[in-house]
Order: C-alpha cells, then structure tokens, then sequence
C-alpha cells in the first residue's frame, strides 16, 4: 500500500514538473513574439540584415572575391573603418558600396541609439522612480525605512516581485533584480504623523 502511494506522489509530481516546464516555454515564446512584434530594435537589427546580406551577395557576385573577402569588406565598409585593402573595383560594385556605406551607418546609428535610450531609460526611470511595475503578484511596500529595508530583503532573498512605492529617490533599490521603484509625493505611512490626512 505505502508502494503505490509513494508511486502516485511520484506520478503526481513529475507530472506538476512537467505542467511547469510546459508553463515557462510558454511564456517564453509568448514573450519571445511579443518582442519580435513590438520591438523596434528587433524590427531594425532585423533591417540590417537584410542590408548587411543584400550588400555582401552583391558585392561578392560583381567583385568575384569570395565569401570571406567579401564579409571582410562589408565589416570594414559598415563600421567605417575602410582599410583600402579591399575596394570596389567595378561600377556595379561601387555602387553597391556607397549604398551600403549610407544604409549601414545610419542603421549601426540606430541600433546603437536604442540600446543605450533602453539602458539609460531603465536606470533613470528605476533611481527615481519612474519605472511602471509590470506582470503580476507585487508584494508592496509603501514608505522606506529599516523596517521596510528588512522586510524587502526577505522578499529578495524568496524570490518576490516587490514594488517600493516612497517620495524619495532611493539609488539602492536599483541593483535588485525583481525590485521596482516608484516614487509618489504623498504617502502614508505609521510613522509620519501625517498619515491619517492622506
């Protein structure tokens, strides 16, 4: 008897496993399509491909240097860099080259462009609380203090989405992964003596 319930502990549980694994992959993928159409980074990287392709084929069916020389020019031409060593030599070629010189910058521009506003945006908007907490189950501590820093280290230390919600700018609480900061100008808390007017 005590076999086939521990059978059946085991059967229940490796199929909750299995539930969860099959939970994660669909969030990723829902995530992953999420990204892919509402990206604008991933619709550009996406644009520079196709240039960054377009050109090499090109220039490797007019120049005739192979694969490799031509991947060779491509990241010389696209990065400026242009050493000299491997330059258009036909007309079809040249053009293809000063194409992708304009296309190719402008979109490495781009590209860096929005990775460093997503960057910077994301540190900015966590210091001073700006940032909007999204998903689902926050734990929310209203107010900062030793008391607040106590409890939010345990929340770190089992895992839990915590959104601080306080009037002042707190740098510290940046470096927390699932922490979100969000600063309000009036908040109640028991130990400002304003807190029954609020």
């Amino acid at each position: 008897m005590a076999e086939i319930h521990v059978q059946e502990h085991s059967t229940r549980k490796k199929h909750f496993i299995e539930q969860m694994i099959e939970r994660e992959e669909e969030q990723f993928y829902h995530k992953l399509k999420r990204f892919m159409s509402e990206s604008r980074e991933f619709k550009g990287f996406l644009v520079f491909l196709l240039i960054a392709a377009t050109s090499l084929i090109l220039f490797n069916y007019f120049e005739g240097k192979g694969l490799f020389k031509s991947l060779y020019w491509l990241v010389t031409t696209v990065t400026t860099v242009g050493y000299g060593d491997n330059v258009p030599t036909k007309n079809a070629s040249i053009i293809v080259t000063m194409i992708t010189m304009v296309l190719g910058i402008g979109m490495l521009g781009f590209l860096a462009t929005q990775m460093t506003e997503k960057i910077v945006s994301a540190n900015v908007q966590g210091v001073f609380g700006l940032k909007k907490a999204k998903g689902k189950k926050h734990y929310i501590i209203a107010g900062w203090n030793n008391t607040a820093e106590a409890v939010l280290k345990e929340f770190v230390k089992e895992n839990k989405s915590v959104v601080v919600v306080d009037s002042k700018p707190n740098p510290g609480l940046a470096h927390y992964e699932n922490v979100t900061f969000i600063r309000y100008s009036q908040i109640p808390c028991v130990g400002n003596p304003d807190w029954l007017k609020w």
